[in-house]
């Protein structure tokens, strides 16, 4: 729930159980900053991967790894 009162981003997301750990969090916050702040999909990688490692329930994180990953993303890179 704090995450969605500092980060206007996340208010609208569909929440299904726990939120996630605050350090998992954190990391995939970095890396929607990275990704967004440049469009650098490589150097957000890692935070998204790190975010999943800290909480394996946290499946977004996973997500915008995927997204990273495809050719649409890098391609720019």
């Amino acid at each position: 729930m704090l995450a969605e009162a500092v980060d206007v981003r996340l208010r609208d997301l569909p929440v299904a159980g726990q939120p996630p750990r605050y350090d998992a969090y954190l990391a995939f916050s970095t890396g929607v900053e990275i990704f967004y702040g440049g469009r650098q999909a490589r150097a957000a990688l890692p935070y998204f991967k790190r975010a999943a490692a800290l909480d394996s329930t946290y499946a977004l994180p996973l997500i915008w790894a995927a997204w990273a990953h495809s050719g649409t993303a890098l391609r720019s890179v």
